[in-house]
């Protein structure tokens, strides 16, 4: 029984750690910066 908990709580915490490396997050923003030679805002998407 003990050596079943124990196997348990180690696939338990493979699953873990393998669903915490396939997340990929990825966050996207936008950057707003002057452009002094023609007045105008530059907008870039990243």
């Amino acid at each position: 029984m003990k050596h079943l908990f124990i196997t348990l709580s180690l696939c338990f915490v493979t699953i873990a750690a393998m669903a915490q490396n396939k997340a990929d997050i990825e966050v996207s923003y936008t950057v707003m910066s002057p452009n002094f030679k023609n007045g105008e805002v530059d907008v870039k998407n990243q």
